[in-house]
């Protein structure tokens, strides 16, 4: 009706809008999606308010039996509806009171004012008008807040069209604020009245330790008791739950720096940043860079040839390309960027140890050794054959550090077999480790016992550990070496604790000893840097261009003493001669007496020579086998049996009369280790795998009978092999290609071993069966040890790959044998390489820092390093984090199939020292044995 107005009904917003991010959209960026909603919905009050309110309203219009249209909302009105989802706000009960009343004076208003007219309505439009106060004195007595229905209950938000999310203020907020006395009812019980009126609680840490007693209900008095006695525990709930300490002490330290800082007056240092200062660039020259080279290599105490070393001058030519200057690493990340590099190449490494490029057994030398710097370490070397996947007839020794464990414990046979184990298992070859090569120490009989047990326990194949062991040569010789000189000379060695200690000593038959004086002699050449001189000046006088030092020997260093020995007789004149003008310099006569004692004479001198020529068969022996870079182990018999027959042999002439007892003794520990060799059967394959002696050596050494009892248990092992390889018994025809030729190394350990040079010719295998449709293998096995073949100028690695495909079998066995190495030299080796590592300004180094270096070390120097993980081809089997995938078997070089096992990389091993018998470091406690993890 015009003219007349009223105020219209408003309600207060409860729900506003945001985006997908959670951020809260203005007012006006909603007009447009709701304008012409909002006109609508104007326009649709306005037009129902003025039929309820006016007489002169069309009779048709005001008994409109038509619903209301639904009031389309603005974003923050009452109704949105959107993806199935209708929420219906409502205003707050005051609110719907207050509107309510007002529109009802409106209503009443109307009523009075034009009573008289409204007796002439007709009687329909009186009953609407009644029927809308009824409905709004219903809704004030409901007072309703808000309602909401939705489709999706567990949804806080409703979903608009666009990707707008609106956030319902009024649903359960799940972040709620921090409790701050969350600490109380953590530790305290729920209050209760004690039986003096007082509200306690009891803590339930004291409570559980039966010595609580009540505590006053204060928080200040429950916290200054978690203050007092829980302090730890209260600090430790605290961070795993990211709660504030509440404790006296850290609230009166927040307080006081509060205070502190709202006494500080504020500055602008903070707002402001100091310009970085000018980089000064020196034009290139050759001089320039000479110098700043020359100053580098000063200053960090380099060897001379550091500059031309090959990686130096790569890393210089990488610099030079750079066109927006050199950035170099901090010290931070330049040992992150080793450890990241050894995880890598030893994940590399891994995935090509469990592929098809290595299909034989990988077999193991270790050792322990303890640094300079005290520490104890475990050196473990992986060694196998190689095939080349583009080229198979392409076969190659390689030969890898695996681990470099610091150990800090006793190294008994417990700790050493575990860390051998956690070292193979790291790389995921415990289910193909074929045989560890060790000393002759009784704590690796232990290891190798717990070793076996371990890899049963993981892998489920039987390991025997006794039989897979092997002894190294080169320490067996020099054991014999030790007895022989033991025997001989009396002599003490040199002890730098007792530098003033008589060395020499009277040898058999009342003379003197010879190795005693050499030694002597050598330890004064080396006490002082005027006598090492002039030593060395009496040798340029007499026109040598080269001048040396006398050596001194060591009894763990292998032929230490054959060097010392072999030195002072090539240097004998000029020994002499220093010997007779260091006394004549000294003035006190006692001393100058005792140094003219130490002249020898030419029979002295004779006998020196004579010691040599017996300590010189020990050197060759283990020269035969000191090596890691072919197969060795077919050496390895034929060595001592040539060293045991030489010796032997001259004890009996009257010439090394002198040497007898010392000649006996040394061929007892010769014959002690020589025995221990039957206990396995890898020395009988390594020399049937030599192509050009098979049978030859054992037919001359152990005659026909012990021929054919070893070829019965090689048969028997072959048999084996050959029934995995062709479970049809069907194996392909080999070929009967004839060769020609002889090995020099052995051939000449065969010339000292017997004399009969006839036979070296002579084929020495036992006679081929016939063909026996029963036992299929018995052609294959006798068919190769009765061809003639030769190596020409391959290695006998690479004359298998070739052949291969002739002997499929023998190849197989080829895989796994080898690859044994005679001697431990590789860890040695890692030794001596770590020993410069771990230097006096480096012994600070951690034990993961210090392996990494050495394994990339070895990696770099057999260039087995990887410029990028293997191919999909060659990780088909591995996973993600490099480990075959799971529940995948494998297959064990003898054929086993096992569950592949996965383990801890960075498990610490901690165990307990049980054996008695077990070598130990002096002071060593039982610790951690630590295997990096190489994730």
């Amino acid at each position: 009706m015009a003219g007349i107005s009223h105020p219209r009904r408003t309600l207060k917003p409860t729900a506003k809008l945001i985006d997908g991010n959670n951020t809260a959209i203005p007012e006006t960026a909603i007009h447009r999606q709701a304008v012409e909603n909002r006109a609508q919905a104007e326009v649709s009050c306005t037009a129902e308010d003025a039929s309820l309110g006016t007489r002169s309203t069309s009779p048709t219009h005001a008994s409109s039996s038509e619903p209301r249209p639904p009031v389309a909302s603005h974003g923050t009105d009452d109704t949105i509806t959107a993806r199935g989802e209708v929420t219906e706000m409502i205003s707050s009960a005051s609110e719907a009171e207050g509107s309510g009343d007002e529109f009802d004076d409106f209503e009443s208003g109307t009523s009075t004012t034009e009573g008289s007219d409204a007796e002439a309505d007709d009687t329909e439009a009186g009953r609407s008008v009644t029927t809308r106060k009824r409905k709004n004195q219903r809704a004030r007595k409901k007072k309703t807040k808000c309602r909401k229905v939705v489709v999706d209950a567990s949804d806080n938000t409703a979903n608009i069209e666009g990707g707008i999310e609106m956030v319902n203020i009024d649903a359960q907020d799940t972040t709620r604020k921090e409790d701050k006395s969350r600490d109380v009812s953590q530790f305290f019980s729920a209050p209760y009245t004690s039986k003096e009126g007082k509200k306690k609680r009891d803590c339930k840490i004291c409570s559980t330790k039966t010595r609580g007693h009540p505590i006053a209900n204060e928080v200040s008095t429950l916290r200054r008791h978690m203050q007092a006695h829980h302090e730890g525990k209260y600090r430790t709930w605290c961070e795993a739950n990211s709660f504030t300490s509440m404790l006296p002490k850290d609230s009166f330290k927040r307080r006081e720096n509060a205070k502190a800082s709202a006494q500080n007056q504020t500055r602008l240092d903070g707002l402001l940043r100091p310009l970085p200062p000018k980089e000064v660039v020196i034009p290139y020259t050759d001089e320039a860079f000479n110098e700043a080279a020359r100053e580098w290599l000063i200053e960090t105490n380099q060897p001379i040839q550091a500059l031309q070393h090959p990686s130096f001058q790569k890393m210089i030519h990488i610099a030079a390309r750079a066109t927006n200057g050199v950035k170099i690493a901090d010290l931070r990340n330049t040992r992150d960027g080793i450890i990241r590099a050894f995880k890598k190449q030893m994940t590399a490494l891994r995935a090509k140890l469990n592929s098809n490029t290595v299909k034989g057994a990988v077999n193991l030398t270790c050792d322990a050794w303890q640094a300079d710097s005290t520490d104890g370490y475990f050196a473990v070397t992986g060694h196998w054959i190689e095939e080349d996947v583009n080229n198979p007839d392409k076969w190659e020794l390689q030969t890898a550090l695996l681990g470099f464990v610091r150990m800090n414990c006793s190294h008994s046979g417990r700790h050493l077999g575990l860390a051998l184990f956690r070292i193979a298992d790291r790389l995921g070859i415990a289910h193909k480790i074929g045989y560890v090569t060790c000393d002759n120490a009784t704590n690796n009989d232990t290891m190798m016992q717990f070793f076996a047990d371990h890899v049963f326990t993981a892998t489920g194949n039987l390991y025997d550990g006794e039989s897979s062991r092997v002894r190294c040569l080169a320490h067996i010789i020099n054991l014999a070496t030790q007895a022989f000189l033991d025997n001989y000379s009396k002599s003490r060695h040199y002890d730098p604790a007792l530098p003033d200690a008589d060395l020499v000593a009277t040898a058999a038959g009342g003379r003197r000893d010879v190795v005693g004086l050499v030694r002597s002699i050598a330890v004064k050449a080396r006490s002082s840097a005027q006598r090492k001189q002039l030593f060395l000046n009496i040798q340029t006088d007499a026109g040598i261009k080269h001048p040396k030092c006398l050596l001194m020997d060591m009894p763990v260093c292998w032929s230490s003493t054959y060097t010392m020995l072999h030195r002072a007789e090539e240097l004998c004149e000029h020994v002499d001669t220093f010997v007779s003008e260091m006394a004549h310099a000294e003035k006190d006569k006692r001393k100058r007496r005792k140094l003219d004692d130490l002249q020898l004479t030419s029979e002295e001198w004779e006998r020196v020579k004579q010691c040599l020529d017996l300590l010189a068969h020990a050197d060759n022996a283990q020269q035969a086998f000191s090596s890691d870079h072919g197969p060795s182990l077919h050496l390895a018999l034929p060595a001592l049996e040539a060293l045991q027959r030489a010796w032997s042999t001259r004890s009996g002439k009257a010439k090394y009369a002198e040497f007898r007892p010392a000649l006996e003794a040394g061929s007892r520990k010769i014959t002690e280790y020589y025995e221990k060799t039957a206990e396995t059967q890898v020395y009988t394959f390594a020399l049937l795998l030599n192509p050009e002696n098979k049978t030859q050596f054992i037919a001359k050494s152990w005659g026909k009978d012990l021929l054919a009892e070893l070829l019965t248990q090689a048969e028997e092992t072959y048999k084996e092999r050959y029934l995995e390889m062709y479970p049809d018994r069907t194996a392909p025809h080999t070929s009967g290609k004839q060769w020609a030729g002889a090995s020099r190394k052995l051939s000449t350990l065969l010339r000292e071993v017997s004399d009969d040079e006839s036979s070296d010719g002579e084929d020495a295998a036992a006679p081929h069966a016939d063909a026996d449709v029963d036992k299929p293998w018995r052609a294959d096995f006798h068919g190769y040890l009765k061809s003639r073949d030769s190596l020409g100028q391959l290695s006998i690695v690479q004359w298998w790959g070739k052949n291969a495909h002739r002997y499929p079998v023998w190849a197989s066995l080829a895989r796994d044998y080898l690859s044994v190495m005679a001697a431990s030299v590789s860890s040695e080796r890692a030794f001596s390489a770590a020993g410069i590592t771990i230097a006096k300004r480096c012994s600070c180094l951690k034990a993961d820092i210090v392996e990494a270096l050495q394994c990339l070390k070895s990696l770099l120097f057999h260039e087995l390093l990887f410029p990028e993980l293997p191919s999909s081809l060659v990780e088909a089997d591995i996973d993600a984090q490099g480990e075959p995938a799971s529940g995948a078997p494998v297959v064990t070089p003898a054929g086993n199939t096992s569950p592949q096992v996965t383990s801890s990389w960075d498990a610490e091993i901690l165990v307990e020292d049980n054996d008695a018998d077990d070598a130990e470091l002096p002071g060593a406690e039982d610790e951690e044995v630590l295997v990096p993890d190489l994730t």
